[in-house]
C-alpha cells in the first residue's frame, strides 16, 4: 500500500490529541480512508504507533505487504529497520499474517522479538535436513510466545526418517496445544517419529476453543492414545471444521460422536488413486455414521458417501449436506454415488476426481444431474480426452440450475478447443463461470499462440459471451474490446483456460 503526497490540513490547537487520533483511526475500515483519515493531521498529532504504520506503508521489501487493517511478511529474515516498525506498530494490533514458511531457526527469534503481539498466522515446514540440534524445542518456544495466534500450520516435507527428524519433529510438535490457535492444519507426511502427536492433538481439543482441526498422514500414531483422541473429539463442543486423512487407527472415531457445532466433514478424500488405501469396513462405516449423527453438515468429503447415506444414523444428516467431495475409483463406484445424489435435498455443489474415465461414466453423472439443483460442479480426470470435454460441455444446456463449471484434464490442448466451438459457446451462453485446466498445472505456458487463437476465435462470435480477465498484454486490441471485463457485461460467462498449448 502507497500513499500520494498530500498537504496535511490545518487542525485547530487542543481539540484533538494523539491518542484519540489513534483511537478513531482503528475503526476506519478500508486502507484508502484510513491514510485520508490520518493525513488530514499534523504528523507531529500521530502516535509513535500511527507514524510507524505510515513508515511501512512506503517501506519498500520484497517480502512485506501493508494494506490496512493487516501486515504479511513473507520471509522470517528482514533487515533490522523493519523489525523496528514493526516493533512499534505493534500497540495497534494488526493482525501480520506469515506468507512464507518458517524452515529453519535463522531470523525467527528476532521476528518474533519485535512482533510477536502482531502474529496471527505461521507456517512451519519441517525438513529434517534443514534442523540443527535443539531447533525443534526452540522454534515451539517461539511459537507459544505469539499470544495472538489464530493459525498454526505444520507440514512435513519429507518422509525419510532421520536422526533430526526423531529428536525435532517431536520437540517442535509441542506448540500443537497452542491456547490461542483456532485453526490447526498437521500435514505429517508419513513421518513416523511422532507418536505422542495423538495426545498433543487430544490435548488442544480439551483445552482451546478452536474452529478447525485438519489432521492428514500420521501413520506413527501410538494405538494406546487413539482412545483419548476420540473421547477429546466428543468432549470438543467448538470445532466447526474437521479433515482427516490417512490416519491409521483412528478409523470411524471408535463410537464415539463428533461435535454438534461441526459443519464441514472431511474423512479420507484422496486425489488420486496412489493415495487410495482399501475401502473401508462395514464396521467403520458403521462408527463413522455413528460419529455424525448429531451434526447438520453443510459440506461433506468422503469417498464413502453411497455408502453411508442409507446408515440409520446418517439418514437425517445429509438433508442438510450443499456441499459433496469425493474421489471415484471406478463405473460401480459411480453408479453407488449417482443412486445417492438424487435424495441430497440441499446439495448445489459437487467436486469429484476420478481415476479413471469412460463414457458411460460422465453420461450416468450428467443424467443424474437433471434430478438434483446442482449449481457448481468440479470434476477432474487425468484421462478425460476431447470426447469428455464434448460431453461435459454439451451438457451443460440441458442442466437449467448449474450455474459453474470446473475440469480439469492432462490430455486437453487449446487445440482441442477450435474442435468444440460450438459447445464451447453454448455451454457460455448458460453459466456465469467456466474454467478448464490441465489436471496437473505445470505453471504459465511459454508459447501462447493457441491460446490467443482460441481467445480470437471467440471474440468472433456473434454477442460473445465470454469475459475474460487478465487478457494477455500482446492480446489485439479487437479481441481485447470483445473479452474484456466492463460494466456492460455482468451477465457473460467469466472464462478461465489454463491448458497446454
Amino acid at each position: 500500500m502507497t500513499r500520494a503526497a498530500k498537504t496535511a490540513r490545518v487542525t485547530p490547537d487542543g481539540l484533538l490529541q494523539p491518542g484519540l487520533i489513534e483511537a478513531i483511526a482503528r475503526f476506519v475500515p478500508s486502507a484508502d480512508d484510513f491514510i485520508d483519515f490520518v493525513e488530514a493531521f499534523p504528523e507531529e498529532l500521530w502516535t509513535p504507533a500511527l507514524a510507524a504504520f505510515m513508515a511501512l506503508c512506503d517501506f519498500r521489501h520484497p517480502d512485506l505487504q501493508v494494506h490496512w487493517p493487516w501486515i504479511e511478511v513473507n520471509d522470517t529474515e528482514l533487515p533490522p529497520e523493519l523489525l523496528d516498525l514493526l516493533r512499534n506498530v505493534a500497540p495497534l494490533r494488526l493482525p501480520l499474517h506469515m506468507s512464507g514458511t518458517v524452515r529453519r531457526l535463522q531470523g525467527l527469534p528476532a521476528l518474533i522479538a519485535a512482533a510477536s503481539p502482531l502474529i496471527t498466522t505461521l507456517v512451519v515446514e519441517f525438513e529434517a535436513e534443514m534442523m540443527s540440534a535443539g531447533d525443534g524445542q526452540a522454534i515451539a518456544d517461539l511459537i507459544l510466545h505469539c499470544p495472538l495466534l489464530h493459525t498454526l500450520d505444520v507440514t512435513v516435507m519429507s518422509d525419510v526418517q532421520n536422526d533430526n527428524e526423531v529428536s525435532e519433529l517431536p520437540a517442535l510438535l509441542h506448540a500443537i496445544p497452542h491456547p490461542a490457535v483456532r485453526q490447526l492444519i498437521l500435514h505429517l507426511h508419513q513421518a513416523r517419529a511422532v507418536p505422542q502427536v495423538g495426545c498433543l492433538v487430544a490435548q488442544w481439543l480439551r483445552t482451546v476453543p478452536g474452529d478447525e482441526l485438519v489432521f492428514s498422514r500420521a501413520p506413527g500414531l501410538d494405538p494406546e492414545d487413539v482412545p483419548t483422541l476420540c473421547d477429546a473429539f466428543q468432549a470438543n463442543s467448538t470445532l466447526t471444521k474437521i479433515s482427516v486423512h490417512d490416519v491409521p487407527g483412528l478409523d470411524g472415531f471408535h463410537g464415539r460422536r463428533l461435535p454438534r457445532t461441526l459443519r464441514s466433514f472431511s474423512w479420507n478424500v484422496f486425489v488420486s488413486r496412489l493415495d487410495d488405501p482399501p475401502a473401508p469396513t462395514d464396521a467403520i462405516l458403521d462408527d463413522l455414521a455413528h460419529a455424525l449423527e448429531h451434526t447438520k453438515l453443510e459440506k461433506l468429503g468422503c469417498n464413502d458417501i453411497g455408502k453411508l447415506r442409507w446408515r440409520l444414523p446418517a439418514w437425517t444428516l445429509v438433508d442438510h449436506v450443499q456441499s459433496i467431495d469425493c474421489f471415484i475409483r471406478n463405473e460401480a463406484h459411480m453408479a453407488e454415488l449417482c443412486v445417492v445424489l438424487p435424495t441430497l435435498p440441499a446439495l448445489t455443489s459437487i467436486s469429484m476426481r476420478l481415476a479413471m474415465f469412460s463414457t458411460p461414466m460422465l453420461i450416468l453423472l450428467i443424467r443424474t444431474l437433471t434430478r438434483c439443483h446442482v449449481t457448481k460442479l468440479d470434476i477432474s480426470c487425468a484421462s478425460f480426452g476431447r470426447e469428455a470435454l464434448k460431453v461435459l460441455l454439451a451438457a451443460v444446456p440441458d442442466l437449467p440450475t448449474l450455474q459453474s463449471v470446473h475440469a480439469a484434464s492432462n490430455l486437453w490442448t487449446n487445440l482441442d478447443l477450435f474442435h468444440l466451438c460450438r459447445e464451447l459457446v453454448a455451454a457460455g451462453r448458460h453459466l456465469e463461470e467456466l474454467a478448464l485446466a490441465e489436471y496437473i498445472t505445470y505453471g504459465a505456458a511459454e508459447n501462447t499462440t493457441n491460446y490467443d487463437a482460441v481467445l480470437r476465435m471467440v471474440s468472433l462470435v456473434e454477442n460473445p459471451p465470454f469475459v475474460v480477465r487478465n487478457l494477455p498484454s500482446h492480446i489485439e486490441d479487437d479481441v481485447a474490446e470483445a473479452l474484456s471485463p466492463s460494466e456492460d457485461s455482468s451477465g457473460r460467462c467469466k472464462l478461465s483456460l489454463r491448458l497446454a498449448s
